[in-house]
Formats: structure tokens, C-alpha cells, sequence
């Protein structure tokens, strides 16, 4: 069996381990390797073909790992970058893709929807956190292009709903009642920012979140929403 090939079946991450560096795998290599050497069969030496191998081998696998430990670094550093750009969109209306509200007082956020044709109908439902359907309306046909839609916070019974973070889906079928694609966006300004598994994310003032990558319109707030 190679050595290089013993090295890799009998190398396991113990995650009690403290430290673990490829130096360490460097010099693990190299004492097995040189006792290998060492310790050879006089009558049967290890082929030089077979020694280049193992080196080629290694060499790849340090290459290789050389090559991770930079990638980590350059998302670290994209991420810190991203970071520091996104403070540039505080005190900003953005406007982002996705398909949040939020209910605060009675008042509710406002979205858009957009067709890319005429629609013969379009109904829509309010979910809340929890995936429940709170409310359900019809909004009958509507044409091809950006519409904006203001629910009035109230559930199916006319009730008042609690505040929070709602979802809306929208529904459109032409005229031979075939689906029809529906793109929702969202708005609010924005008050903080966090980064999320790498990601940033903008915060907005009422509660709502929306990932950077998202964004596709930024304004200096109206006096409504600055308010």
C-alpha cells in the first residue's frame, strides 16, 4: 500500500482535537515517507515511479488545501465588504423582491405585483407566521405590468389582525385559465443591517427583513415612510 494512500484511510478529524494545521500534515507525511525509506526491503526497494507518485499526490493535496484556506479568506473578506457597503442603504427606502407585510397599529405596508400579460383574473391570500391563511380576496382581471395592492389588515371575519409579519401569494389565470407567473416586491426603509450564513441582510424600520441581494431600487425616503 502506498503511504500516501495509509496517511489518507488512516487520517479522521477528531473534533476534540485543538489544533490541527497542514503543517501537521506536512510533517506526518514526511516522517512516514522517510521511514519508509529507511525501513525498506533491500531486495525489494521502492520503485522510483511509485515514489514521484506519492509526492505528486501529496503535492496536489497541499495545493489543494492552500487553495480552500484562500477561498475562506476571500469570502471573509467579501463578507466584511458587503457589510460595509450595505451601511450606505441606512435611512434609505429600498425596494426588494419578496412577498412580506407587516401590520403595525392597524397599519399595513404596502406591496407590488407584477404580470408579464394580461391576466383574467388574480386572487390573493394573507398567510401569517405560522402559515395559516388569514385572509383571501379576489381582485377579478387585472392587465399586463406592475400593480400596487394595499391589504387592509383584516382577516376573512373583518377583524383587526394582530401585529406582525405577513405573507402574501397572489394567484393569476388568463383566459383559457392557465397560470400565469406573478413577481411581488416589497418596500421600507431601512434601519440596521446583520449578516445571515454569509448573506447580508438589510433590516427595514417596521420589523421586515429583506437580503441585500434583493434590492433592486434605492430612494431617499418619501416624508410618509420617513415618518
Amino acid at each position: 500500500m502506498y503511504v500516501y494512500e495509509s496517511l489518507l484511510s488512516n487520517s479522521t478529524y477528531d473534533t476534540t482535537t485543538e489544533t490541527s494545521s497542514s503543517d501537521m500534515d506536512k510533517e506526518a507525511f514526511l516522517t512516514v515517507f522517510l521511514a519508509q525509506l529507511e525501513n525498506q526491503d533491500p531486495l525489494n526497494p521502492v520503485e522510483n515511479t511509485e515514489m514521484i507518485s506519492q509526492l505528486a499526490e501529496f503535492s496536489n493535496l497541499e495545493q489543494l488545501t492552500n487553495i480552500s484556506e484562500a477561498m475562506d479568506g476571500l469570502s471573509t473578506s467579501l463578507a466584511s465588504l458587503n457589510v460595509t457597503s450595505a451601511v450606505s442603504y441606512l435611512g434609505k427606502e429600498v425596494t426588494a423582491e419578496g412577498n412580506s407585510v407587516a401590520v403595525s397599529n392597524g397599519e399595513v405596508s404596502e406591496m407590488t405585483f407584477e404580470l408579464g400579460e394580461d391576466a383574467a383574473s388574480v386572487s390573493v391570500d394573507v398567510y401569517n407566521s405560522d402559515g395559516d391563511i388569514v385572509y383571501s380576496g379576489d381582485l377579478g382581471a387585472v392587465s399586463e405590468g406592475e400593480h400596487t395592492y394595499q391589504w387592509d389588515g383584516t382577516d376573512e371575519y373583518g377583524q383587526t389582525c394582530d401585529d406582525g409579519i405577513y405573507y402574501v401569494k397572489f394567484y393569476a389565470l388568463d383566459e383559457y385559465e392557465d397560470t400565469l407567473d406573478v413577481s411581488t416586491k416589497s418596500q421600507g426603509v431601512v434601519t440596521g443591517l446583520t449578516s445571515v450564513n454569509g448573506t447580508t441582510v438589510l433590516e427595514l424600520e417596521d420589523g421586515r427583513q429583506v437580503s441585500l441581494l434583493n434590492v433592486t431600487m434605492v430612494n431617499e425616503p418619501t416624508d410618509s415612510t420617513s415618518q
